[in-house]
């Protein structure tokens, strides 16, 4: 950036800051007498206001704008702007930010919002929101749809509609919401892994990729979902207690313990395995975008359906469902509340019930 130090001046016994900006001169008047204390102050201006200025000529290099300068007005403008993105140009990745530390978004909330736009991005590129269009809506949508799961474009979209219906209420965006909210699914028939695919699954994952073998087979032990899986550290196994310990992926607060001494201790014993080569505290070195694209290519090498990552969830969520309370289920889960329970594995435990009583007659 074309600019000198900031100067503080003494203008008729009031401060000024004396700075250049891309060639020109400007001046700032604090309208603050001369003293010490307010010297103080003066200089702290003078801090913000390089950091301003640095973001800002950013700003113009991103435009385009390589060689510009600004009228006296513009700039006051937008200096006044504490972010300074508005005069030019309003980038998505921007955008963001802004709404997360505008609505107090954290944790699992803030990392649902940035999926979304980082989605978002990878199909359309960090746009200026202002020239974000249906056109741009209908291709991440299609996108969506065709390489993640219903469920994950619906809670994408959505998080985008409601981005934008924020952009919309700060004057950001000018045009009506262009993302249109996806509908629920009725509820589906889970879909689990029987065992005879499971015997030719383990098998060629441990043959041709171990560290993803290591992987699945935690999640079809564990029912742990996949960020919860990837998150796990050694310094959270208690053999000795058999129980590890997880933090519930939607909320990160949330302390709890497994079990490792389930379906004598299978889960124990896999992680007796993977300890022997651990390379650092954590269990597993993946990268969380790929895991489901190599697994799916080995299933559709196998001439198997393409379960999902949650499909694996929903078999150990299943299996259990006959074997133990709902209350039992649930702590197992790491549902928040028992309703999530019931909604996706009581219907599992009435046919059992059915099942066992036309036996008995």
């Amino acid at each position: 950036m074309n600019k000198k130090k900031i100067h503080i001046r003494v203008v008729k016994q009031s401060l000024v800051l004396d700075y250049f900006f891309r060639g020109r001169r400007f001046r700032e008047h604090q309208r603050l007498s001369n003293t010490t204390e307010n010297y103080l102050i003066v200089k702290q201006n003078a801090e913000i206001l390089g950091k301003t200025l640095e973001t800002l000529d950013e700003r113009m290099k991103e435009s385009g704008l390589l060689k510009q300068s600004l009228q006296p007005k513009i700039l006051k403008q937008a200096i006044s702007d504490e972010r300074s993105k508005t005069v030019f140009g309003y980038k998505l990745s921007h955008g963001i930010d802004d709404f997360l530390i505008e609505n107090f978004k954290k944790g699992s909330n803030e990392k649902h919002y940035r999926d979304s736009v980082n989605a978002f991005i990878k199909v359309c590129g960090d746009l200026d929101v202002k020239n974000i269009t249906a056109v741009e809506y209908q291709k991440c949508k299609d996108w969506m749809l065709k390489e993640r799961s219903y469920g994950t474009a619906v809670t994408r979209i959505n998080y985008l509609h409601i981005l934008f219906d924020w952009f919309i209420r700060q004057k950001k965006y000018h045009n009506g919401n262009p993302f249109i909210k996806l509908k629920q699914r009725k509820k589906q028939n889970i879909v689990t892994i029987p065992e005879e695919h499971w015997t030719k699954i383990l098998p060629e994952l441990k043959k041709h990729n171990l560290e993803l073998y290591n992987f699945i087979y935690f999640l079809k032990c564990s029912g742990f979902r996949k960020e919860e899986a990837l998150q796990q550290k050694w310094s959270d196994v208690y053999f000795e207690k058999d129980v590890l310990m997880v933090v519930t992926f939607k909320d990160n607060h949330n302390e709890d313990l497994f079990p490792l001494n389930l379906s004598n201790g299978e889960l124990k014993k896999h992680l007796f395995e993977m300890e022997k080569s651990k390379a650092d505290n954590y269990l597993f070195h993946l990268n969380n975008i790929d895991i489901l694209k190599r697994f799916q290519k080995v299933l559709e090498s196998l001439e198997l359906p393409k379960y999902t990552l949650h499909d694996i969830r929903r078999t150990f969520g299943s299996y259990w469902a006959v074997r133990v309370s709902q209350i039992q289920l649930m702590k197992l889960m790491r549902h928040k509340a028992i309703d999530t329970t019931l909604k996706y594995y009581i219907s599992i435990d009435v046919l059992e019930i059915g099942n066992k009583l036309n036996n008995l007659g």
